[in-house]
């Protein structure tokens, strides 16, 4: 079975175009197949967050945050080269300043491991109905834009 690499972009609201986040994907599935084969699949879930909930440094902040999924154990010097052209890619396509932007690759084992904490963080029937709740967010997303997006809230 073919593994995908998970991609979580943390962006403020609005502040990416639809659009650019189309190229970015496709761009990225490039970067992808460059840096680890032509056999390199990904998919992207925007995580939108409300102006005004993030902070950095104290003040409210416009920092994209992206979580790269990659190969465990993935040697620094064939990470490092991955998260620069992942860096240069963004800056590319969205003219945002450097210093807003957080870029991991992260084994993925790691983020199987974070998502697992956030997604049991909820118990009970409650996390039925908050996993129905982002099924719901991704699904109509990916119909009305063409790419998978939820509110960090999940009140949409």
């Amino acid at each position: 079975m073919k593994k995908s690499n998970l991609i979580l972009c943390s962006v403020i609201e609005h502040d990416i175009d639809g659009i650019i986040r189309l190229k970015l994907e496709k761009e990225m599935l490039s970067l992808y197949k460059r840096h680890f084969g032509e056999g390199a699949s990904i998919n992207v879930i925007w995580i939108e967050v409300p102006n005004g909930q993030a902070y950095q440094a104290g003040k409210i902040s416009k920092t994209a945050t992206i979580l790269c999924s990659v190969e465990n154990q993935l040697p620094q010097h064939q990470r490092v080269p991955f998260i620069e052209d992942v860096c240069e890619l963004w800056h590319q396509h969205t003219a945002k300043p450097k210093n807003r932007l957080v870029v991991s690759a992260a084994d993925e084992e790691r983020v199987k491991y974070v998502i697992s904490l956030s997604r049991d963080r909820v118990g009970g029937v409650r996390k039925v109905i908050v996993l129905l709740k982002m099924i719901r967010q991704l699904l109509a997303s990916k119909l009305k834009h063409g790419y998978l997006s939820m509110n960090i809230n999940l009140n949409g």
